[in-house]
C-alpha cells in the first residue's frame, strides 16, 4: 500500500471522528481533533524524517558526480541545477515543518481562548426562556455574568448548567443548579 493511499485513509477516518464527536454533541472535541491533528501528523511525519536523516545519516555527496546516466563531462553541465534542487528541497523542508508548527499552535491558541464553558452554554437559552424577550435578555447578558458564575462557582457550576441546558432538564441533578442560576440571571423560571 502507497503512502498517498495510508494518508488518505487516516484523513478519511479524522472526517468520521470528527463528524461522530459533532453528532455526539462534543463540539469543542470535534474542533480540536480536526484542527490539531492534521497539522500535528504533519510535525509527527517531519520530526520522524528528521530523526530518520540523523539516525541513518545524511549523504555527504555535494552533488558534483554520479546524479545522472551521462558521463562524466556531461554531467559536468548540471551541477548548479543539482546544488540548487538539494538547497530548495532542505529550504522547503524547513519551511513545511514551520508551517505546521505554526498552524498547530495557531489551532491550539484558537480553541483555549475562543472555546470556553461559557461560550458553549451560551450558544443557546436554556428551555424555559420560551418568550423573545426572555431569549434576547439571555443572550444580551449571558457571556458576562457566565464569566462572572464562573469565578464564583468554577468552572464544573458551568459545565454542569450546560449538561442541563442541553437536556432541557430542571428536576433531579440539575435542580439545585438551575436554582442557583436563576438567582445569578443565568436561567429563566419555568412558568407553568
Amino acid at each position: 500500500m502507497s503512502f498517498s493511499r495510508i494518508i488518505g485513509i487516516v484523513i478519511v477516518a479524522i472526517m468520521v471522528i470528527v463528524g461522530g464527536l459533532r453528532l455526539a454533541g462534543a463540539q469543542v472535541a470535534a474542533i480540536a481533533v480536526g484542527t490539531l491533528v492534521v497539522p500535528g501528523m504533519g510535525v509527527v511525519f517531519a520530526l520522524t524524517a528528521l530523526v530518520t536523516s540523523i539516525v541513518r545519516g545524511r549523504s555527504t555527496s555535494d552533488g558534483k558526480k554520479d546524479f545522472s546516466s551521462f558521463d562524466p563531462a556531461e554531467e559536468g553541465m548540471f551541477v548548479v541545477h543539482e546544488q540548487w534542487m538539494r538547497k530548495n528541497g532542505q529550504r522547503a523542508g524547513r519551511m513545511g515543518l514551520a508551517a505546521a508548527g505554526g498552524a498547530s499552535a495557531l489551532a491550539a491558541l484558537i480553541i483555549m481562548t475562543c472555546y470556553t464553558p461559557c461560550s458553549k452554554f451560551c450558544e443557546r437559552p436554556p428551555s424555559p426562556c420560551k418568550t423573545d424577550q426572555e431569549q434576547k435578555k439571555f443572550r444580551e447578558t449571558c457571556e458576562e455574568t457566565c464569566s462572572v458564575a464562573k469565578k464564583q462557582q468554577g468552572k464544573e457550576f458551568v459545565e454542569g448548567l450546560t449538561g442541563c441546558s442541553f437536556a432541557n432538564s430542571v428536576s433531579g441533578p440539575c435542580e439545585g443548579l438551575t436554582k442557583k442560576a436563576i438567582t445569578m440571571g443565568l436561567w429563566c423560571e419555568a412558568k407553568d
